[in-house]
């Protein structure tokens, strides 16, 4: 099972999504342990949640996995109040 680890940026705001986006799309494979870990994030809007519950469904339908990584408050507050994925 391929393994990779992505560090979240400081601010997950729409702006910040195409670029991200193309980051994730490079380590998408099947059966990938994925990582995220959010030590350095601090802003996340509604754009950035959906992005990364965009990409949970995808690891999951390519059966894959993703280990978040001790998640930051505010990542914590963007799943409780917009219904994210699971965090674990």
């Amino acid at each position: 099972m391929p393994k990779h680890r992505v560090e979240l940026p400081q601010t997950m705001r729409i702006n910040d999504c195409g670029e991200l986006k193309s980051t994730f799309d490079e380590v998408l494979e099947d059966e990938l342990e994925l990582t995220l870990a959010s030590t350095n994030l601090e802003s996340i809007d509604a754009a950035g949640a959906q992005l990364l519950a965009a990409l949970q469904i995808e690891v999951e339908r390519r059966k894959g996995t993703i280990i978040w990584d001790k998640p930051c408050a505010p990542l914590q507050l963007a799943a409780t109040t917009l219904g994210f994925p699971r965090l674990g």
